[in-house]
């Protein structure tokens, strides 16, 4: 009877360490699949004059898993786009500038960055309805992508685990 104890003590340390090895390796594949996230979430940005950061938080608790984000309000309305606004100089003294015609870097539908362009027409305005901009949908686009890879990196572990 004895012997029933130590061999059942010993398969259930084997199995901690199995589930222990298990989790550890899909939390490296998670964080991989974060940083190549964020690696796409940034090309988008690369050809803009100042640098967008992202953070990786870690999901708390038994859950598997990061998040990838950026407190980045241009990225976030680039990504999400803007509704037609008024944009009003702040006194007489100060009118708004800005040439045209203006292309941007990055279009909808696209994780692609262009040099975009300003153009050679000076104008000068008190105020300036502003047609908003399309949703670019970077989130959605980098999603779609990192899905069937991140599958790819699961199936590897547990494949893996069951050798």
């Amino acid at each position: 009877m004895a012997k029933g104890t130590i061999e059942a003590k010993r398969v259930k340390g084997s199995l901690t360490r199995f589930v222990e090895s298990g989790f550890e390796k899909l939390d490296k594949a998670a964080f991989n699949e974060a940083v190549a996230v964020e690696t796409d979430l940034k090309k988008p940005a690369s050809s803009w004059q100042h640098s967008v950061n992202f953070a990786l938080h870690q999901f708390a608790g038994q859950d598997i898993g990061y998040e990838v984000a950026t407190y980045n309000q241009l990225y976030i309305w680039a990504n999400n786009g803007t509704a037609p606004h008024i944009i009003r100089a702040k006194g007489f003294r100060f009118p708004l500038m800005f040439f045209t015609p203006f292309t941007a870097k990055t279009s909808p539908g696209s994780l692609s960055a262009g040099p975009g362009s300003v153009g050679s027409n000076q104008a000068v305005a008190y105020e300036v309805h502003h047609p908003g901009t399309k949703p670019r949908k970077f989130s959605t686009l980098v999603a779609v992508k990192a899905r069937p890879r991140f599958y790819k990196r699961v199936k590897t572990v547990m494949g893996q685990l069951t050798k």
